[in-house]
């Protein structure tokens, strides 16, 4: 049974929809034929989740999170990993964050 609290944090997390400015960028990138890609430290299911409840799971040619690698950020090999899976090379790569960094 999930505590009350963190079920009020999952039911407020799950009643966001899409960041504003998000659609367009990614309407944007398929537009110039961009291979979108994740890469995040969070879990598979919490990732691929929350990108299919938004519809946009679709968008992205591969989807790499703590699950599949050893080592998270700032760690390069999950960056790596969802590099390779989209066929490019790291110097053929730009990445958007959803937060800044410290």
């Amino acid at each position: 049974m999930v505590p009350a609290r963190r079920q009020r944090y999952l039911d407020a997390v799950n009643a966001n929809p899409v960041m504003p400015g998000v659609m367009e960028r990614l309407d944007e990138a398929r537009a110039l034929n961009l291979r979108l890609g994740v890469a995040s430290s969070s879990s598979r299911r919490w990732v691929g989740g929350h990108l299919e409840r938004l519809g946009i799971l679709p968008v992205f040619g591969s989807v790499k999170t703590s699950d599949d690698v050893t080592n998270v950020k700032p760690d390069p090999e999950l960056y790596l990993s969802a590099t390779r899976a989209l066929g490019a090379l790291p110097e053929e790569t730009r990445q958007s964050r959803t937060r800044p960094t410290a």
